[in-house]
């Protein structure tokens, strides 16, 4: 069986975005990822930057587009916003 997303370009395509999760929540929201709403935002902006990326790369010769790569990117983008959503009500609860 071929597992697309335990692939290594899969991990690559998961931590990337991740990174950039974390970036756009400073920028945005100084990582005061406290609500749901806010969680949902983060992932969809972050998986429309993948989307963009793979519409973009499909016109590059010798590369691919992938909804794969665009589900790992999303996936980055949710485990970083969950991640920081837990540490913000962590701090809040220990203040």
């Amino acid at each position: 069986a071929h597992n697309l997303f335990w692939e290594s370009d899969k991990l690559v395509h998961v931590l990337f975005y991740g990174v950039l999760s974390i970036l756009l929540a400073r920028s945005f929201m100084l990582l005061e990822v406290t609500t749901w709403k806010r969680v949902l935002l983060l992932t969809i902006i972050v998986t429309a930057f993948g989307v963009a990326d793979e519409y973009l790369q499909s016109f590059v010769q010798g590369r691919y587009s992938s909804e794969w790569d665009v589900m790992a990117d999303g996936i980055g983008g949710l485990i970083v916003a969950l991640t920081l959503r837990w540490r913000q009500r962590r701090l809040v609860k220990i203040a």
